[in-house]
């Protein structure tokens, strides 16, 4: 069976309100005791992160997929 050799590091960043973000944690923490792997978790606010850098979410910039809210 292959085996790495040593830990390596994932920085997970999140979002408490994704629910991508939610799939990411559960699945890395659940088999960080089956690979080799250290998980820090970090995390953000998505709406505050594309208000900093200036960029608008994809249903404000598009008005097809804001008229199926």
């Amino acid at each position: 069976m292959w085996q790495m050799s040593r830990n390596h590091t994932i920085k997970l960043y999140y979002d408490i309100i994704s629910p991508y973000s939610f799939i990411g944690f559960e699945a890395l923490l659940r088999y960080r005791v089956v690979w080799p792997i250290d998980v820090v978790l970090k995390p953000i606010c998505l709406g505050g992160l594309f208000r900093d850098v200036g960029n608008t979410p994809p249903v404000k910039s598009c008005e097809a997929k804001a008229s199926d809210l």
